[in-house]
């Protein structure tokens, strides 16, 4: 058994201690498929100009990039299949011949560090340069400017992860599952993830249309979204009191760098008024760190149950444990999700069914099942690389298929046009009156089959 604990040093949130219980993998690994954001960028990673949102397992030593060390041209690093002789003679060549001279060497280098990266099938994989990187640990901070959303790629298409809580997205009526056709008329369908963030990010003030397809319309629309300075309030908090009972519900709108103590001083407040359940809303929560997904997972789970497998390139399963104190355990739970609940929230959301500490209820999930970590170079650069996938506690995948919830309950344009939210309504029932919830919601059949599977 491995104690993964964090290192000060890095960007990750500070946590509990995790523990890591290693299996040697039985079954071949599935091959990575492209698509989304935690997470989009388990950050996101997350996305847009949103920001990328996503789950980072650890940071390493940096280590120093820069023109000195490739012109070394150090024969120590070398490959039995690669003659590495093509691509010093396309560099020379290059360097010597552009038409515009002199050609700058680091632009050179940070070109062929992103080619790389680019060459994987991965949309999540991505490298920055010191300039973008800053952006990019900015928004992992909850700290920029843009629309606020989360975009990914899925089927092929640039889509709408979910817009945030309060963003200009959201106001302007983006939608989770909405494809983005273009970006000020510009075509998507050959754009990068990253490529794509960068468009439409932008200054405050300033605008940025997108043409829209929504799921079920028959043409697209456009949507122009004024820019602003995006400040994430990663969790909110309240007791209602529904029929004589005292129910908590706290939404999480994303996983960032302090959730995990916000989420902590929430539940310290909200238990001073003896709640007798909780509904935990992660709807349109596109992800975020990994650990702080844990972290919350271990305040409903028993300490030493499992919180979520990891499958990396070792071919081992790697179980991540719940520690520490667990405070809501004994209490019942609602958790709420939709097809915009991704990367951690869909973690927390499978952790908390599978070991059978709270009830689904809503959408099923985006799926995104993989996990990214971030490694930040001596001169500023950043390269966020995929590297691994997550399984449930029950080992079921998550990667397009999204979490399933144990009552499928809808929430269409029309209810968010008229402001109603029947997914709320049905998890309040639950509560103030059970048997009218089983008379009017039935379980799941897509998670009956799902169990059935797994039986046999």
């Amino acid at each position: 058994m491995n104690i993964l604990k964090n290192d000060s040093n890095t960007s990750e949130p500070k946590s509990n201690e995790l523990t890591i219980v290693k299996q040697e993998e039985k079954k071949p690994q599935h091959s990575p498929k492209s698509f989304f954001i935690i997470g989009g960028l388990l950050i996101f990673f997350v996305g847009l100009g949103f920001g990328f949102l996503f789950g980072v397992s650890q940071n390493y030593p940096a280590e120093k990039i820069g023109t000195d060390i490739i012109l070394n041209r150090n024969e120590d690093h070398t490959s039995a299949d690669v003659d590495f002789k093509l691509f010093w003679e396309a560099w020379d060549y290059l360097r010597t011949n552009y038409v515009d001279q002199p050609v700058n060497e680091q632009d050179l280098l940070y070109g062929a560090i992103s080619g790389l990266v680019s060459s994987l099938p991965d949309h999540y994989s991505t490298f920055f340069n010191p300039a973008e990187s800053k952006e990019f640990l900015e928004e992992i901070n909850g700290n920029f400017e843009g629309i606020g959303a989360e975009i990914g790629i899925r089927k092929d298409l640039l889509t709408v992860i979910a817009p945030l809580a309060g963003s200009p997205a959201e106001k302007a009526g983006l939608l989770a599952g909405d494809n983005i056709l273009a970006i000020d008329d510009l075509d998507t369908s050959a754009m990068s993830l990253y490529e794509a963030v960068q468009k439409i990010r932008g200054d405050k003030d300033t605008e940025v249309k997108l043409t829209i397809l929504r799921e079920g319309a028959k043409e697209a629309f456009d949507l122009s979204i004024k820019r602003e300075v995006i400040k994430i309030e990663s969790v909110k908090s309240k007791v209602v009191n529904l029929s004589d009972k005292n129910i908590a519900i706290i939404t999480i709108t994303n996983f960032n760098s302090d959730t995990t103590q916000k989420f902590q001083e929430a539940v310290n407040s909200l238990l001073l008024e003896e709640p007798q359940g909780i509904i935990l809303d992660l709807r349109n929560n596109p992800g975020g760190f990994l650990l702080s997904a844990i972290d919350i997972a271990s305040k409903f789970i028993p300490e030493g149950k499992v919180v979520v497998w990891r499958q990396d390139s070792t071919n081992e399963d790697q179980a991540l444990l719940a520690s520490g104190a667990s405070p809501l355990t004994a209490l019942p739970v609602v958790v709420l999700l939709d097809k915009g609940s991704a990367s951690a929230s869909e973690i927390l959301a499978a952790a908390l069914q599978d070991q059978q500490q709270a009830v689904l209820i809503g959408e099923n999930s985006f799926g995104k099942g993989t996990v990214q970590d971030v490694k930040t170079f001596a001169d500023g650069s950043t390269l966020k690389l995929t590297i691994s996938r997550w399984l449930t506690p029950n080992k079921k995948l998550i990667e397009e298929k999204g979490v399933a919830p144990d009552y499928l309950v809808e929430r269409t344009v029309k209810d968010i046009d008229e402001d109603r939210d029947p997914q709320l309504a049905a998890a309040k029932m639950y509560f103030t009156d059970k048997a009218k919830f089983d008379q009017k919601y039935q379980k799941n059949p897509d998670l009956n089959q799902e169990n059935n599977q797994e039986n046999n």
